[in-house]
C-alpha cells in the first residue's frame, strides 16, 4: 500500500476534481434522457473554461498536469475515472434504450473524455472561452460517433 501526504496545494486538484464530478451529476440529473445527460456532461466540463472563476483556479493544474500525474499517478488516475464514469454510465443507458450505439462504452467515453479535455485545456491556455460553434462541434462529434438521437428514449 502506498501511502502519500499530501499538501494543501497537492491535494486541491484532487479535491477539484469531486467537485466537477458533483457539478457534472448537478447538470446531468436536470435532463431526462441518457443523450441529453451526454450533452449536459459536455457543457459542464467546457464551462470550466468559460467560467472566469473555473478558468482561474484550473489554469495552474492544467499547466502542471504532468508534474502532478508523475507525483500521484494513482490519485490522478482515479480522478479521471470518476469523471469518465458519468459520460460512460449514459452512454451505456444510451446503448440500453436505443437512443445510441457504442461497441464499447468505456472507450468511447474516454475517446469523448479526451476531445474535451483538450477543448477545455487549449482554452484555459489561450485565455479564451468556448464560443458555441466550438461546444456544438463537440456536442454533434459525440452524438455522431455514439449513433446517438436525441430525445428517442
Amino acid at each position: 500500500t502506498e501511502i502519500y501526504t499530501l499538501s494543501l496545494h497537492d491535494a486541491l486538484p484532487i479535491w477539484g476534481s469531486q467537485v466537477l464530478v458533483e457539478y457534472l451529476e448537478h447538470r446531468m440529473e436536470g435532463v431526462p434522457d441518457p443523450v441529453s445527460k451526454i450533452r449536459e456532461w459536455i457543457l459542464g466540463c467546457l464551462r470550466q473554461a468559460a467560467n472566469p472563476a473555473a478558468a482561474r483556479r484550473l489554469l495552474p493544474w492544467t499547466l502542471g498536469i504532468g508534474r502532478i500525474a508523475t507525483m500521484f499517478p494513482k490519485q490522478i488516475e482515479r480522478n479521471q475515472a470518476s469523471i469518465v464514469a458519468l459520460l460512460e454510465r449514459e452512454i451505456a443507458s444510451a446503448v440500453a434504450d436505443g437512443s445510441g450505439r457504442s461497441s464499447d462504452p468505456a472507450a468511447d467515453a474516454m475517446i469523448i473524455y479526451a476531445y474535451t479535455a483538450y477543448t477545455v485545456q487549449k482554452h484555459l491556455i489561450n485565455g479564451t472561452a468556448p464560443k458555441a460553434a466550438t461546444t456544438n462541434q463537440l456536442v454533434e462529434f459525440a452524438y455522431r460517433a455514439l449513433g446517438a438521437q436525441p430525445g428517442t428514449s
